[in-house]
């Protein structure tokens, strides 16, 4: 998992297809000691655990690039109500275009 900053802002990314369940803990961990939102770059995720989904109740958590099939899990399962979802990294910048 690789973390870099833009803009002031601290960003995770996976780099993985399938975020697992030692992927969700260590996320857990990294939000959990962050004061600030953690900010997911979902680009090269596919799929994930229902733990994931679990992380939105107990961290403050945004997702950028979020394929669209993640996007109607959000949706469909009532997880969107806990996470902000952005289109793309440019979107999240200008505080633009947020996915409702």
């Amino acid at each position: 998992m690789e973390i870099y900053k833009k803009g002031g802002k601290s960003f995770l990314r996976p780099n993985v297809p399938i975020i697992t369940e030692k992927i969700t803990q260590e996320i857990y961990k990294y939000a959990k000691n962050n004061p600030y939102p953690v900010i997911i770059d979902m680009s090269e995720v596919d799929s994930c655990v229902n733990k994931f989904f679990h992380l939105f109740k107990l961290t403050d958590i945004i997702l950028v690039n979020t394929t669209s099939q993640m996007l109607s899990t959000i949706y469909m399962t009532g997880y969107d109500k806990y996470v902000k979802l952005f289109e793309e990294i440019v979107s999240l910048e200008d505080n633009k275009r947020q996915l409702l």
